[in-house]
C-alpha cells in the first residue's frame, strides 16, 4: 500500500487587502513539509493553484520551489504538481527540465507528456503518454499510476480532447478518455499480475474533487469542466 499526501490551493503570494500574508504561507509550508516527513508518505500531489498569480512575486516563487525540494527528502520522493487556474502553466512547466533532477515533476498543459526518467534507481517514470503516467519504485512497492489534467480553459480543453462539442457534451468527453485510459491500464496490470484484486494505486490528479473509494482516495483537480455525479461512480472502483 502506498501512502500519499495530497494538496492544493496554496495560493502562494496571496495578500489580504495590503497585508502581507507570506509568513503564514511560510508557516504552511514548513507544516507540509513536517507532515510528510512524519507520516513517511511516498509521494505528493500538488493539484493546482499553487500562486495566487499569474506572475508571482519572487518571494512566492522562491518559497514554492524551496518546499518543493524538501517535499523531495533529496530525491527519494517523487513531487508531482499540475497547474490550476491561478497559474500559469507556461511558468508551471519551464522548470521542469531541472525540477526532475530533483525529483520534481511540474506539469503545466493537459497534453503533457512527461518524459521518462530515473532517481538514482530509487524511483522512475516507467510509462508515460499524454495524460499519464506511472511511477513505479525499486522495491516492491505498487507501481503508482496517475492521470493528470492541468487547468485549461474550453479552447485549450478542445483541442486537448479534438472536440468541438459544447460544455455538456465536453463533459462526457472528459469522462469517456479519463475512463479509457483507467480501464486501459487496470486490464493491462491484472493481465500481467493474473488477478483483478492486484491492481495498483491509481489516481486522478484534477482540481474538482475528492471521494474515498473502498480503500483509496481518488483527487481531482484542474480542468474548468466540472463532471457529473455519475463519473465519480464509475472510477470509485475498488483497488
Amino acid at each position: 500500500m502506498l501512502k500519499l499526501l495530497h494538496t492544493a490551493d496554496w495560493h502562494l503570494g496571496k495578500k489580504l487587502g495590503p497585508y502581507s500574508r507570506f509568513e503564514e504561507q511560510k508557516d504552511v509550508m514548513r507544516e507540509l513539509i513536517e507532515t510528510a516527513n512524519r507520516e513517511k508518505v511516498d509521494a505528493v500531489l500538488v493539484a493546482g493553484d499553487v500562486f495566487d498569480q499569474f506572475s508571482p512575486s519572487t518571494e512566492a516563487t522562491e518559497l514554492f520551489y524551496s518546499t518543493l525540494k524538501h517535499l523531495t527528502d533529496n530525491g527519494r520522493r517523487p513531487v508531482i504538481v499540475i497547474a490550476g487556474n491561478h497559474d500559469s502553466p507556461d511558468r508551471i512547466q519551464v522548470s521542469d527540465p531541472l525540477a526532475r533532477a530533483c525529483g520534481i515533476i511540474l506539469i503545466g498543459h493537459p497534453q503533457t507528456e512527461v518524459k521518462s526518467f530515473d532517481i538514482e534507481k530509487q524511483w522512475e517514470i516507467s510509462r508515460s503518454i499524454p495524460g499519464f503516467l506511472e511511477i513505479t519504485w525499486g522495491d516492491d512497492r505498487p507501481p503508482l499510476r496517475i492521470l493528470h489534467t492541468p487547468f485549461a480553459n474550453e479552447y485549450r480543453m478542445k483541442t486537448y480532447l479534438e472536440s468541438d462539442d459544447p460544455e455538456e457534451q465536453l463533459r462526457v468527453v472528459l469522462q469517456e478518455h479519463w475512463q479509457s485510459l483507467a480501464d486501459e491500464y487496470k486490464s493491462t496490470y491484472a493481465r500481467r499480475a493474473g488477478r483483478r484484486e492486484a491492481d495498483p494505486d491509481r489516481k486522478c490528479s484534477d482540481n474538482l474533487f475528492g471521494q474515498s473509494s473502498h480503500q483509496y482516495t481518488i483527487r481531482c483537480a484542474g480542468t474548468s469542466t466540472p463532471l457529473s455525479e455519475g463519473w465519480r461512480e464509475r472510477l470509485s472502483y475498488r483497488i
